[in-house]
């Protein structure tokens, strides 16, 4: 069955997606949002995101709506390495602050921001494949809603369905990632009081992040090694193996009770050879995933998004959809990311060697004037570049 033709086909209609959507249709395209899902959905997510996302709402036009579903906004995070004191990200004291949001809730807000832009929403249909002309160019999606077969022809496809992507899968573009391989569990506990701090815990073999949602209600987030070997645990048992082994959260959950079902993903770093071709585009975690460690996604999300939604729609006005006209897409995103790339690869260095993580939080409490800088760069709200540079790490890490 063929469903017409549209200017743009969006395959997911998570925050990457429903971003680029709306955009898109705002500035009078013809746009289609397939989803396999139908929202609102569960959503595995550390459910905190960096404090920058508030101006990514803001030029959005959604801040508001997202403020009226219930926002929490943190003023900062406690970072507690496996021994010694905790620091803290003292977003506040920036003058920022975090957004935490059940995903159910932020998901939905964004498809109905896309939806009320114009865009046409399709949920409970699965892309199965691509499209492509004699040349090789995607031309569209072929698709399944329950059991009937569907066809969606569009001059440009964006791949937004997650660390998963179907899209991804077909075009062959994905790479592989040996290190770090680890899983990602979340669930949700009610009657812990955080607020306005959310918390972050490191040890031996993992860390578990505390996002509080409001009215007592907490995200747990656990990113643990993938078993080795024959060993299989189940989800749980490996989230309450990981949790056992944080003192700290044991104690903040000594009386609260899980009132949601784990859920994850793993692996979760992910990567692909490059984010763009002819017809095509790749946004959110279909564009590559490293770790939620720094509240990431959720912002690289919609900043690709809009990042996306700016090249398409200029190469849709010269109608060239090649590799080359959508080639400043590449560039975009290397400007907007390369930099935060590199830190969150220098913190899983951090992550994975706890003595080294011990000495970096030592060494921020003694030298105040070293936190500020650093807790721009993990917020997006100053440039990664100025923590990354050789004096920096030098006075950080140095005797």
């Amino acid at each position: 069955m063929s469903e017409g033709h549209s200017d743009v086909l969006v395959v997911g209609g998570g925050p990457a997606g429903a971003a680029c959507a709306r955009l898109l249709a705002q500035a009078g395209l013809d746009v289609t949002v397939l989803d396999k899902a139908a929202f609102p959905r569960p959503k595995p997510c550390g459910e905190y995101t960096s404090p920058h996302v508030a101006a990514v709402l803001d030029r959005l036009g959604l801040r508001a709506a997202v403020d009226a579903a219930g926002a929490c906004w943190l003023d900062g995070m406690w970072l507690h390495p496996p021994g010694g004191p905790a620091w803290l990200v003292d977003y506040a004291a920036q003058g920022q602050r975090a957004l935490a949001l059940p995903r159910e809730v932020l998901d939905r807000v964004l498809l109905d921001g896309a939806r009320g832009a114009g865009a046409h929403i399709v949920e409970r249909c699965r892309a199965r494949d691509l499209l492509r002309d004699r040349h090789g160019r995607v031309i569209g999606v072929a698709a399944l809603a329950g059991r009937v077969a569907r066809t969606y022809r569009a001059r440009l496809v964006v791949g937004a369905d997650g660390a998963q992507s179907a899209i991804v899968r077909a075009l062959g573009v994905g790479a592989s990632m040996p290190w770090p391989r680890r899983i990602g569990l979340v669930a949700h506990y009610a009657e812990v009081n955080l607020e306005p701090w959310g918390e972050m815990h490191v040890g031996a073999n993992g860390y578990c992040g505390l996002a509080p949602l409001g009215q007592g209600l907490v995200n747990v987030g656990v990113v643990a090694d993938l078993p080795r070997g024959s060993r299989h645990d189940s989800p749980i048992a490996l989230f309450e193996r990981t949790i056992d082994a944080l003192p700290g959260v044991q104690r903040r959950l000594a009386q609260a009770r899980r009132v949601s079902p784990v859920r994850g993903m793993a692996p979760l770093a992910r990567r692909v050879r490059r984010p763009c071709g002819d017809g095509w585009l790749l946004v959110g975690d279909a564009a590559g995933f490293l770790d939620p460690f720094t509240g990431d996604g959720v912002y690289e999300a919609l900043l690709g998004g809009m990042l996306a939604a700016r090249v398409a729609r200029q190469a849709l006005g010269r109608d060239d959809v090649s590799a080359r006209g959508l080639a400043p897409y590449a560039r975009l995103r290397q400007r907007a990311f390369a930099d935060k790339h590199r830190l969150a690869w220098l913190l899983q260095v951090f992550v994975h060697q706890p003595a080294l993580l011990e000495h970096a939080v030592r060494r921020l409490a003694e030298r105040t004037e070293l936190g500020p800088p650093l807790v721009g760069a993990l917020g997006d709200f100053r440039a990664s570049r100025d923590v990354l540079r050789p004096g920096y790490l030098w006075r950080l890490l140095g005797p």
